[in-house]
């Protein structure tokens, strides 16, 4: 008894020696993936987008689990509990592309696209952000502009759904095009 109590033991202590190992390596692995999300994050060669430079394309990686982020049209409306806050994801970024493919600027097809991506985590979904504040997405003409540019009605609708000036203008006059 006294022979397996000490053997008991010993496993016990290698058990919980092995865990704390683990649990270090994916501490580590961490640390270096979020690491490696700050460099992407201020990489001064990011692909800019727009022919107003105002701006830039962003590839943020989810793994399964809570995205974290409400759509509206294609454009982030809210950030709820979940990995776009860890990710630093932000209302106003746009959604331009699914694991390297072009979505429409579609909430259902963008909806779809990322379920079916996943299958096979982690998806990529490719955002088209501001460069600095102060700006605010049009749905209706698909850019970034100032925030100046928009009534305040407008940016109180939230992304998605406001529009700048010229836009709600036009749309006032008669048929938009939807």
């Amino acid at each position: 008894i006294a022979a397996a109590k000490v053997r008991m033991a010993a496993n016990s202590e290698a058990n919980r020696q092995e865990t704390m190992r683990k649990s270090e390596a994916v501490a580590k692995e961490r640390a270096n993936k979020k690491d490696a999300r700050e460099e992407a994050a201020n990489d001064l060669t990011a692909e800019y987008y727009g022919d107003d430079g105002v701006e830039c394309f962003q590839i943020v990686e989810f793994g399964i689990g809570k995205l974290g982020m409400d759509i509206e049209k294609n454009a982030i409306s809210k950030i709820t509990e979940g990995q776009a806050v860890e990710l630093k994801v932000a209302t106003g970024w746009v959604i331009h592309r699914v694991n390297g493919e072009d979505v429409p600027a579609d909430k259902k097809a963008i909806v779809k696209a990322v379920s079916s991506g996943m299958k096979a985590p982690p998806v990529k979904i490719g955002f088209r952000v501001p460069l600095t504040d102060g700006f605010a997405h049009c749905a209706a003409c698909n850019k970034f502009f100032s925030t100046d540019k928009f009534e305040e009605a407008q940016l109180q609708k939230g992304p998605g759904k406001q529009m700048c000036g010229s836009c709600e203008e036009f749309a006032d006059m008669g048929d938009f095009g939807d």
